[in-house]
């Protein structure tokens, strides 16, 4: 049996791109295979200002949470035997530090497997931890999965891990929730303006994306702009729709409804974004970093350089003027997301 230990975030809880959907899916799919173990969102109310009291959220972080884990933990060990495996799925996470379920379980059941998935890429560890601080999560788990190549290669270069201990994966994508919408194609011949969707906010490069739209007054730009407050920024210009965030159904209408996804990224952070404009069949321009291309593969979409902002510029008129490529990289998503269903990431599993 295959224990998911994943983390419920309350923004987020009923999406089908996290871990928590993905764990449900896998169970409901295999259920001889796999159990789910959810763990509630109790930060996110600090956050919210649901939690006001500073002695309260001291609390939670240093009493309430560990607890959790010790009570969890305990439960696993009960129920695993010991050709079981227990899947954290939310690891170097300092919010909710599964270090101190991994512990447990090696403390009082070693003979279990501990394999850990890890979302943030190299740089966000390197301002998050030490090399020290590093080592001691790293040590107490059989395995580490990563969603991309460029943190396998962190994780053996830098961190110097035995290859045996590293795994590469890829983000799933609910197919049957992410999907096309059927509609006519767009077609420049009849004067119809090019929509490029915006999405994500993590290690995203806004200062190219106000250039490029300054350049591009005939292509109809949407951001979704999430937590962030874009608007100073980009109201000024009327080819631009600023979205707040939304509920999933709504940001698939609106993915449904576009031409392009256009990801200017400083790193590979929310693959999530990317396997769902994928299986959308929205064509793809993508700043050429991290594991971009285990996704997209190496003719999937129109790789740009962060520095040469024309390649930016270049491939939106591309696309913009040019119906039949515009057409066949919309094609190339949908087919090239079909290795990332949630059978084949259970295959890898």
């Amino acid at each position: 049996m295959k224990y998911l230990i994943c983390q419920d975030w309350i923004n987020t809880s009923n999406n089908h791109a996290g871990m928590k959907h993905m764990g449900n899916l896998l169970k409901k799919n295999y259920p001889a295979e796999y159990d789910v173990e959810v763990i509630p969102d109790i930060i996110s109310n600090i956050y919210l200002g649901r939690i006001g009291n500073k002695i309260l959220r001291i609390l939670i972080r240093k009493v309430i949470i560990p607890f959790l884990y010790y009570r969890l933990g305990k439960k696993l060990c009960k129920k695993a035997k010991g050709n079981d495996q227990i899947y954290l799925l939310e690891y170097l996470e300092k919010s909710y530090p599964q270090l101190l379920l991994a512990k447990y379980i090696k403390r009082h059941h070693p003979m279990i497997e501990v394999k850990t998935m890890v979302h943030l890429v190299p740089t966000n560890l390197g301002n998050l931890f030490s090399e020290s601080e590093l080592k001691k999560w790293l040590d107490p788990v059989d395995e580490i999965i990563t969603l991309g190549s460029s943190l396998t290669d962190f994780f053996l270069s830098t961190m110097r891990l035995p290859q045996y201990k590293v795994k590469t994966l890829f983000h799933y994508v609910d197919l049957e929730f992410y999907k096309p919408l059927g509609k006519a194609p767009f077609n420049a011949n009849k004067n119809e303006k090019v929509k490029v969707i915006v999405m994500g906010n993590q290690k995203r490069n806004f200062d190219i994306l106000e250039q490029i739209v300054k350049k591009n007054k005939s292509v109809r730009f949407t951001i979704c702009q999430g937590v962030l407050n874009l608007r100073p920024r980009f109201s000024v210009y009327e080819n631009v729709r600023i979205v707040d965030f939304l509920k999933e159904d709504e940001l698939l209408k609106l993915m449904q409804e576009s031409d392009i996804s256009l990801n200017i990224m400083d790193d590979t952070v929310g693959s999530n974004v990317i396997v769902t404009s994928m299986a959308v069949g929205l064509a793809l321009i993508v700043s050429d970093v991290g594991s971009i291309r285990n996704y997209c593969g190496e003719d999937g979409a129109l790789y740009c350089q962060n520095d040469n902002i024309d390649s930016f510029l270049n491939a939106i008129d591309f696309l913009s003027t040019n119906f039949f490529e515009l057409s066949e990289f919309k094609k190339k998503s949908v087919n090239n997301c079909k290795k990332l269903s949630i059978a084949s990431l259970h295959d890898r599993f």
